[in-house]
Formats: structure tokens, C-alpha cells, sequence
């Protein structure tokens, strides 16, 4: 299993957190390939426990990793999403549909086909996507709504 210091989005928001509270003494190089898809980091000695020590005492725990990594995802597919409040209703109920159904299908007896679209593992994706899509939402509202 990946630790959640390599996703790139996580590891930057962690480091300069990091540098914020307590100018934690850190590397940061992205060289990036000709494609411009990857990226490429190197830290200095320690740093990664020094952020994994972090990460534990500000309750970042895989749960939130997942849904930072589906909200790059969604970010990586659908680009911005700056929707009206009532096109993201549309979308979020959309994904809590998808969360009851793997939950229904989990808890009830609908057959073998059906039980296929149960199970932890889909019960907990679709609950990663809700949490994502909300947290779209809320950015899309703070970029329309903010006095910033």
C-alpha cells in the first residue's frame, strides 16, 4: 500500500503546513519529465517521518487521504466545476444514491448480480466520492460566494 506521503497533492499541503508551524527543515525539488505527467520529489533525511508524525497529530488519517486523492482525480477529469447550487444537489444526490444502493446491497439479499455492487470496498468508495463532490461543492460556493 502507497503511503500517503506519495501523492503529490497530500506531500506539498503537508510540507508547507509543515514549514507554517514549525519551519520544518525540508527539500522540495519537482523536476518535471518531457511529458509534463510526472513529478519527482526528493526530501531530506527524516522528513518523511517528521511529516508522517505530523500527519498522525493533525488526524490525517487514510480516510481524508482518500478523499484529497478523489478530489485530484475529479480535479484531473472534470477540470474546475463552478456549477450552480442546485446543478450540485443534482450531483451529490447522484453519488449518495450510489453510496445507498452499495449499502442496500450489502445489507440485503437482491441476488448475486446485485450483491456484486455491495461490499466494503464499494461502500467505501461511494462514500469517498460523496465526501469529494461535497467538498467540490463547498469549493465552488466559497469561490462564488467569498469576499476575497
Amino acid at each position: 500500500m502507497k503511503s500517503r506521503l506519495d501523492n503529490p497533492v497530500f506531500f506539498n499541503n503537508l510540507v508547507q503546513l509543515a514549514h507554517e508551524v514549525d519551519g520544518l527543515n525540508y527539500t522540495l525539488h519537482h523536476p518535471i519529465d518531457r511529458d509534463n505527467k510526472s513529478i519527482i520529489q526528493t526530501r531530506t533525511e527524516n522528513t518523511d517521518e517528521q511529516l508522517q508524525k505530523l500527519a498522525i497529530m493533525l488526524g490525517l488519517t487514510d480516510a481524508i487521504d482518500s478523499v484529497l486523492n478523489e478530489r485530484t482525480r475529479q480535479d484531473a477529469k472534470w477540470g474546475e466545476q463552478n456549477h450552480e447550487p442546485m446543478s450540485w444537489m443534482g450531483i451529490l444526490g447522484e453519488e449518495f444514491g450510489e453510496l445507498c444502493e452499495a449499502v442496500n446491497e450489502t445489507h440485503f439479499n437482491n441476488g448475486p448480480e446485485a450483491r456484486k455492487k455491495g461490499g466494503y470496498l464499494n461502500m467505501r468508495a461511494e462514500a469517498v466520492q460523496v465526501a469529494a463532490v461535497a467538498i467540490s461543492f463547498i469549493e465552488a460556493l466559497d469561490r462564488r460566494y467569498s469576499e476575497n
